[in-house]
């Protein structure tokens, strides 16, 4: 390949201009590398000098090193302000429930008592067959489904009586089979 005279000029000055970025990288790797050496061979001095004086003050008083690691044990630690294991979401069990609703004076009475579930659905409009879905099942021993009515949950069983008249026959892997005056009907899950 040929170049002329002008590409030629230009060529060797980008190859001066790479020599000379190459060896100004250079002289900055030595410098700090010698920087970097000179402050680790620092450490390592201070490093030696600290374990030897404190070799040398446990040579001269073992009794005062045991006591002051043994102060240092004993010395009492304010509390934090706040308990750090303390839940963020209290745990709603009936009994604290109840306890809460118990103890007037307290902390936890001073809070409103949570229902544990939503109001029972025979306290809500009456229900019809439309207005039930099933939702999620459990299945074990006894089999749990849950049904949901206008925008509340409820988690029932086989024998519940839902609004004292339509009763729980049986919770299938994907079913559950209600009875009610007019007669026995399935519903599905997630219809």
């Amino acid at each position: 390949m040929k170049y002329d005279s002008k590409s030629r000029g230009k060529l060797i000055v980008l190859g001066i201009i790479l020599i000379a970025v190459w060896v100004v990288i250079g002289l900055r790797y030595v410098a700090l590398s010698r920087h970097w050496e000179a402050k680790r061979a620092a450490e390592e001095h201070a490093h030696a000098a600290a374990a030897a004086s404190q070799a040398a003050s446990s040579q001269e008083a073992p009794e005062a090193a045991a006591g002051a690691r043994m102060a240092a044990l004993v010395t009492p630690v304010a509390p934090p302000e706040s308990d750090p294991f303390r839940p963020v979401i209290p745990p709603r069990t009936r009994r604290a429930a109840t306890r809460a609703a118990a103890t007037p004076g307290s902390e936890s009475g001073a809070r409103v008592a949570v229902p544990l579930l939503p109001p029972p659905i025979s306290m809500a409009t009456t229900v019809d067959r439309s207005s039930l879905y099933v939702t999620g099942i459990i299945v074990g021993t006894p089999n749990t489904a849950v049904l949901r009515f206008e925008d509340e949950h409820y988690v029932v069983r086989e024998g519940y009586l839902i609004d004292n008249r339509i009763r729980v026959q049986t919770i299938g892997k994907d079913s559950v089979t209600l009875q009610d005056s007019r007669g026995i009907y399935v519903l599905r899950l997630g219809r």
